[in-house]
């Protein structure tokens, strides 16, 4: 399960399979879960990641591009 280290309020369970998902770095099964899951598209900014960074940010910090395409064609901000 994803370490939640940021300061706002806690993810639900949906939110940390998306935290999980991002932090394995398999851009099928995130495409696939945001599909399944159409509700978090409006959370994909939230600060669930190191440092308060929110999901597009992590991955471009850990050399993920394809979660970023990801993220970014699901409506993510830079």
């Amino acid at each position: 399960m994803a370490e939640f280290l940021c300061k706002t309020e806690a993810p639900n369970a949906e939110a940390r399979t998306f935290i999980d998902v991002v932090k394995q770095g398999d851009a099928e099964r995130l495409l696939a879960f945001l599909e399944d899951s159409p509700s978090l598209r409006i959370q994909l900014d939230e600060p669930w990641f190191e440092f308060d960074a929110p999901a597009i940010v992590y991955a471009a910090s850990r050399g993920l591009p394809d979660i970023a395409d990801v993220l970014l064609d699901a409506g993510s901000d830079l």
